[in-house]
């Protein structure tokens, strides 16, 4: 049987890291861990050392270094103190980059199999039922999130074969968390989940997602679901 190839952009360290090393554990698998520097991951390099045969670095650039800084310094800011700059920085990272992505691999992962998997890291923080209502300053980042589980349902209809699935990772314990933290403390009263943890999640959801005649809701890492 031919081996399930996966793509992971982001996989230099976080959530992206956490999904590579599990699915590098699995039988019958290709993994092409994507990232921008590939030589400046020290424990993606190791993993490649100890996965050989079934994990490939590659170079991987869906939105450029300075705007991945740039949202992450701007992550947290009051919505009277939003710049444009502050969204263009946030949509630049969170909604063109997917997007650029699946154009760029729309023809090998149309080649692969009958109805191939794109998914999306997406947030709560992107569902407008929900993640509005939460009472933290993250406009710019909930925004673009938002606009992301649009482009997400959209390619779902633009492409019939494709399964399409945006996914909340889970408030997992990465950089951009602490960052957080750090500007809002109140923010630390609230557990954080293991990047492991998150990644299981995920990629159970990843495995059990099927194409429907709807666009999949935002789903979550535990296996439950939040409104557009």
């Amino acid at each position: 049987m031919a081996p399930t190839v996966y793509l992971v952009s982001g996989s230099s360290r976080g959530i992206g890291l956490g999904l590579v090393t599990k699915l590098a554990e699995r039988d019958n698998t290709i993994v092409f861990a994507g990232c921008r520097s590939p030589g400046t991951s020290p424990l993606l390099q190791s993993l490649a050392v100890q996965q050989p045969t079934n994990l490939h670095i590659i170079q991987l650039t869906a939105a450029d270094k300075a705007g991945n800084d740039a949202a992450v310094a701007h992550l947290v800011v009051k919505s009277l103190e939003v710049t444009p700059e502050s969204m263009r920085e946030h949509y630049e990272v969170n909604t063109i980059g997917p997007l650029v992505l699946f154009q760029s691999s729309f023809s090998l992962l149309s080649a692969s199999t009958p109805h191939p998997k794109y998914i999306i890291i997406s947030s709560f923080m992107g569902s407008n039922s929900f993640g509005t209502r939460v009472p933290t300053n993250q406009l710019p980042y909930g925004a673009s999130k938002a606009a992301v589980n649009w482009v997400a349902s959209k390619l779902h209809y633009d492409h019939p074969p494709f399964v399409v699935v945006p996914i909340h990772p889970g408030a997992v314990a990465t950089d951009g968390a602490a960052v957080a933290v750090k500007q809002e403390p109140f923010l630390a009263d609230y557990p954080l989940i293991s990047i492991e943890r998150s990644a299981q999640g995920v990629l159970k959801v990843v495995d059990e997602a099927e194409r429907g005649e709807e666009a999949s809701a935002l789903r979550s890492y535990d296996g439950g679901s939040f409104p557009w």
